[in-house]
């Protein structure tokens, strides 16, 4: 049994020298360039290291940087060929320009480094002669100039919440609620620098969103150096939307005039949250919601809908109606309402004759169990006030006449005088004869004969001469 145990020790320590062996190399860590803060056309340096995990020497015989030729990366302090002892490393300086057109972010609109090239180490084995290559990787990092600056969620349904967004936020919300979002978005760029975004995109992504009414979730804006600017997104949470939680992204993105990308994403949740017991007015219609002035009687129709938000199934709901100043209530009750069903019913609520002139509260109530209030709606209805009717005018009074009644005192006989007979012949009226037509025609008569002896007389001088 001893000797198993040394043996299994021996092939332990074989086994951790080979894997030594195996996994003993030459390296070359990253280089980072730049940073968050970092502008853009302006020369930068950092430093990356060659590493000897090897259990010999080595030679290093060249290092050669990698890259877009914009880059100007170039290598300094080490001179070549350089021993580098086992186990050792040494330190090598890159450097590099950061071209105008460098992105500030990467697919997935973080703010972050980049890849741009790589260094490349090639080596040789001092003691057994061999030879080798090793690479690292150069990331270059410029300031991201777009970025959100504010982000403002109101959720409005029985209550109106309004939350900050950012980063791992979770929203509350229920269905039916009205959704208000407000981003602000500014382009850091300093006056000086006077960069601009002519086409900055601001979206807003809700993961499964088919529970959600989305109007417009994209908007495109223009964005001076130093300008920032405010986009509202509006949605409505479905009435039927399910009891749970939706992963939400609001993006920032756009390129600047010089060709560099910039950005930001903000990812949260939003929850949708079914009570165990929800059930809502969704409808309370009234008609007329005026009245005139009227002797008669007037009667006004009502209509409300009610709906089943919650999780659970309803076996006894109700609906109540009432107008105290007008003297109506009214009550149904024993609405079985399974999850997302809907009911609606109808009151016909008689106006008295002598309901006062004004406004009138009317009040819908829905309740489950018959008795628990759930959701309460108002509306107001208006009796419009009789005009007085214009007085009668008070008839004038019609004098009496006096009527004096004669005394006689006797004084003999009465004496009779009878008026004269008629002999029943009419007497003609005599009038002016020059008002009559027999003096025109006797006139006409005159005149003609005098024009005829005027005539007859100078006949008879002209006959003499």
């Amino acid at each position: 049994m001893k000797g198993l145990k040394i043996t299994f020790v021996i092939l332990c320590v074989l086994i951790a020298l080979v894997a030594g062996t195996v996994y003993a190399d030459v390296s070359v860590t990253d280089a980072n360039l730049g940073g968050s803060s970092q502008e853009r056309d302006e020369n930068v340096s950092t430093t990356f290291k060659i590493e000897n995990d090897l259990n010999e020497s080595i030679s290093v015989t060249s290092i050669t940087p990698s890259a877009d030729s914009k880059y100007e990366l170039t290598i300094d302090g080490v001179s070549l060929p350089h021993t580098i002892t086992a186990g050792s490393s040494v330190t090598v300086t890159l450097k590099a320009f950061v071209p105008l057109d460098h992105d500030a972010v990467n697919d997935d609109f973080e703010a972050t480094k980049l890849e741009i090239g790589s260094t490349n180490v090639g080596y040789s084995k001092v003691t057994s002669g061999g030879t080798g290559t090793a690479s690292g990787k150069v990331y270059m990092q410029a300031e991201n100039n777009l970025e959100i600056k504010d982000a403002d969620m109101e959720v409005s349904g029985e209550s109106t919440k309004s939350s900050s967004v950012s980063d791992d936020d979770e929203i509350d919300m229920e269905p039916g609620d009205s959704i208000t979002f407000v981003v602000e978005v500014e382009n850091t760029f300093s006056s000086s620098d006077n960069v601009d975004f002519r086409s900055a995109r601001v979206r807003w992504e809700i993961e499964d969103d088919n529970d959600f009414d989305i109007g417009d979730d994209a908007d495109t804006i223009s964005l001076d150096a130093g300008e920032d600017d405010e986009v509202t997104f509006d949605a409505d949470v479905d009435e039927d939307a399910d009891d749970t939680s939706h992963q939400a992204e609001l993006i920032i993105e756009g390129t600047d005039e010089n060709g560099a990308k910039h950005g930001e994403k903000i990812e949260f949740d939003m929850n949708v949250e079914r009570e165990s017991h929800d059930v809502r007015i969704t409808r309370f219609e009234m008609s007329p919601e005026r009245i005139l002035c009227s002797a008669n009687s007037d009667y006004v129709d009502i209509s409300v809908k009610i709906k089943n938000r919650g999780k659970r199934d309803q076996d006894e709901a109700a609906v109540e109606v009432s107008a105290p100043s007008l003297n109506f209530k009214d009550k149904r009750s024993d609405i079985v309402l399974d999850r997302d069903d809907e009911d609606t019913r109808t009151f016909l609520m008689q106006i008295p004759t002598d309901a006062a002139s004004g406004p009138h509260k009317v009040t819908v109530k829905a309740y489950i169990s018959d008795d628990v209030l759930m959701d309460t709606e108002e509306k107001v209805l208006t009796i419009d006030q009789c005009e007085e009717p214009d007085p009668e005018p008070t008839p004038t009074p019609t004098p009496t006449p006096n009527v004096t009644t004669p005394t006689t005192t006797p004084s003999g006989p009465t004496i009779i005088t009878q008026p004269p007979v008629s002999s029943g012949v009419s007497t003609a009226s005599t009038g002016s004869f020059r008002d009559s037509t027999a003096y025109l025609v006797v006139l006409v008569a005159l005149v003609a004969l005098l024009g005829l002896g005027v005539l007859a007389l100078l006949g008879v001088i002209l006959l003499r001469r």
